[in-house]
Parts: C-alpha cells; sequence; structure tokens
C-alpha cells in the first residue's frame, strides 16, 4: 500500500511539474527581433533626394554605436532609436511645406537624433510576401536640444500612413520590410503629408503646431 501511495504521488508530483513548465514556456514574451535599418538618401528611378535620409554611415544596426534597431516582440511595431547614440543620427529635410498649414519649421535641413516607431494594427511579421498595410508613423527629433515630432495618424487631418510591404519571408513569418510613403501628390512624387509639431514637455505646456510638409523616404528593415 505504502509502494502504491508513493507512486501516486511521484506521478503527481512529475505532472504538476510538467504543467507549470509548460505554463511558463507559454507565457514567455515573444523577444524583440534585432533589425538592420536601411534608409535610402535617393529614389533609384526618379533621382530625387529623399526628404528623410541617413547620415551616410550605412545601415543602422541594433547595439551598433549605442543604436537601437528592432521590431519589438509580440506586436510586431518597428523602432529604430539613435538617440543615445554618439555617432549615428538621421537627415530631416523640412524644405517641401504644405502650403497654408502654417509651416513653421525650426531647420530647412539638418542631420539630428531620431526615433522612429511605426505601430501599425497587424504584426508586420505576419505579412505574407508582397503583402502591403497603412500604419502610422512617429519621429521624435533632437534640434538644438529642443524635442519636435514628425507624426502621421489618425489625430492629425491630412496627414497620411506610411505603408509596410513585406520583401522576403522565412519558413513562418516575415523577415525583410520596406516602408515607403502611401500617396502620390499633385506633382507627381511620391510623398507623405506628416505634421510637424513641438510636444508639450510640462503639465503645464501645449503642444505647438508647426505646420504640415511633404516627406519622401525609403526604409528597409530586415531581421534574422
Amino acid at each position: 500500500m505504502k509502494k502504491l501511495i508513493l507512486i501516486a504521488f511521484v506521478f503527481v508530483f512529475v505532472t504538476i511539474c510538467i504543467s507549470f513548465e509548460n505554463r511558463s514556456e507559454a507565457a514567455k514574451p515573444t523577444p524583440n527581433a534585432p533589425a538592420t535599418s536601411t534608409i535610402a538618401d535617393t529614389d533609384p528611378v526618379a533621382g530625387t533626394v529623399f526628404r528623410i535620409g541617413s547620415d551616410s554611415l550605412g545601415a543602422y544596426r541594433n547595439s551598433v554605436d549605442s543604436v537601437v534597431s528592432i521590431v519589438q516582440g509580440p506586436l510586431g511595431n518597428w523602432e529604430l532609436d539613435t538617440k543615445a547614440s554618439p555617432l549615428r543620427k538621421a537627415r530631416i529635410d523640412l524644405g517641401d511645406p504644405v502650403l497654408n498649414s502654417g509651416a513653421n519649421p525650426p531647420f530647412q535641413a539638418a542631420n539630428v537624433p531620431v526615433r522612429f516607431i511605426s505601430k501599425c494594427t497587424t504584426n508586420i511579421t505576419t505579412l505574407a510576401l508582397n503583402q502591403s498595410i497603412p500604419c502610422p508613423l512617429a519621429l521624435s527629433i533632437v534640434y538644438n536640444g529642443v524635442t519636435y515630432a514628425l507624426r502621421t495618424n489618425d489625430n492629425y487631418a491630412g496627414t497620411e500612413p506610411v505603408t509596410w510591404t513585406c520583401k522576403a519571408r522565412n519558413s513562418t513569418k516575415c523577415i525583410s520590410w520596406d516602408m515607403t510613403p502611401s500617396s502620390i501628390q499633385a506633382d507627381g512624387q511620391l510623398k507623405n503629408v506628416i505634421q510637424l509639431v513641438k510636444p508639450a514637455v510640462k503639465p503645464r505646456d501645449v503642444e505647438q503646431n508647426l505646420g504640415q510638409f511633404y516627406m519622401s523616404f525609403k526604409v528597409n528593415v530586415t531581421t534574422p
């Protein structure tokens, strides 16, 4: 009888351990995927210079020169952050304002520390090959010690979403994307209307509207 009780106890104990291990595995969050982000400087077809460009130092790689370049965990958002980097920046050109939008840029064009974040409602790793989806985009930039933001989302009337397109898949997920503008404007150029603001930084501050700008760009993102 004691032997049967011991066997039953061992069986229950092992079952509990396996169940706990399975729950732990299931609860483990999807890790961020390190990414290589390549910001193109010119349109190879039209030959025009993009309004959002690189610092001419090559691709941005996660954890190199204190850069964050990732596709975020379970949500599949893309983030590129150079603000902590002593070396890497991005070129922002505000030389194409939208008429009658109150455009008042703090600079015309400059290489600045920047953080990009694009939060799609669909995880971009789940896209089929050549599938495209519209997504919001936000850039936080620092110029002369002051933070500004470029934003395109439903909160800013007239702004236009970016387009994410899956360019390559492995056996389970999409691993390479292009991010491009979603609109062809009246002048025939592929470029988006994006809102420039000076965000509120103190409780009593009010976000300042600095107008809207046409921005052209092409970013390729790849993960292992």
